[in-house]
């Protein structure tokens, strides 16, 4: 139920940012969010982080309708707010959704308009850290940040070593249906770029890749940061809960930019 509810959840922020253009994708996209199950966490609490995920990216969903609509329907402001409060108070890792939200504000409307919108998620945020603070123990992170500690928590995002290692230890024990698996994939990969790939680059999809990479980068950076930054959550320990929504999108916005 919780990939369900990951998949629909990326499938929603797809065809919100591109349009009825970018059906095809966004359900490739879902698609892909429900079978990238392959994580080293196990145990049901790593439901929770998923669905403290599919709650950020409903937050930036509702978002994005509220600057479509030219940011007057504010009913859409509003549940983009309780989404990302609920979110947070699910899982405190979704606390950088605001940064996607200022991003793409900045983007759209422009950086003043951008800015003022993300001054009450930035609000919630402070009021939810306070909270916590006089309730409970918040994880220290430490400031000896270096560009190799940042770099290699951000490739735990983008590729995990686990990716690699499934395939490896399927081609050990049934090679055949390893050949399978890849040839099939290999199949299905080259006819939805047939079918979809001109379809898409007559909309732009520079425009679209650019956007997820925001949304994708902006609700990862709490993960990186708390990565690099922590003694005992390094790098690869935190970015399991986030990849089944955060790696397809960026694989998404990999195959927006080939296509363009």
């Amino acid at each position: 139920m919780v990939d369900l509810l990951c998949g629909l959840a990326v499938y929603s922020v797809v065809v919100t940012l591109g349009g009825a253009a970018c059906v095809r994708w966004a359900l490739a996209a879902s698609g892909l969010t429900m079978l990238w199950t392959c994580s080293q966490m196990v145990g049901q609490i790593h439901w929770t982080m998923l669905l403290a995920m599919a709650l950020g990216l409903w937050s930036v969903v509702a978002y994005i309708r509220f600057l479509k609509e030219d940011r007057r329907e504010v009913t859409w402001y509003a549940l983009s707010l309780v989404l990302y409060l609920t979110a947070i108070a699910t899982y405190s890792l979704q606390a950088s959704v605001v940064l996607s939200v200022a991003a793409l504000g900045m983007r759209r409307a422009g950086w003043r308009r951008g800015l003022v919108d993300a001054a009450p998620f930035a609000a919630l945020l402070g009021l939810f850290c306070l909270i916590w603070a006089t309730s409970g123990t918040v994880p220290h992170v430490g400031s000896r940040y270096t560009v190799a500690k940042l770099a290699k928590s951000l490739s735990f995002l983008v590729w995990d070593p686990i990716y690699h290692e499934i395939p490896a230890e399927l081609w050990r024990l049934q090679p055949g249906d390893f050949w399978v698996a890849a040839g099939a994939g290999l199949v299905v990969a080259v006819l939805f770029w047939r079918v979809s790939g001109g379809l898409i680059a007559e909309q732009g999809s520079g425009r679209l890749a650019v956007e997820l990479l925001l949304v994708a980068l902006g609700m990862g950076a709490t993960t990186v940061l708390l990565e690099a930054g922590n003694p005992v959550w390094v790098p690869g320990t935190r970015a399991p809960m986030g990849q089944e929504g955060i790696t397809p999108i960026l694989i998404l916005a990999v195959a927006l930019f080939a296509a363009g």
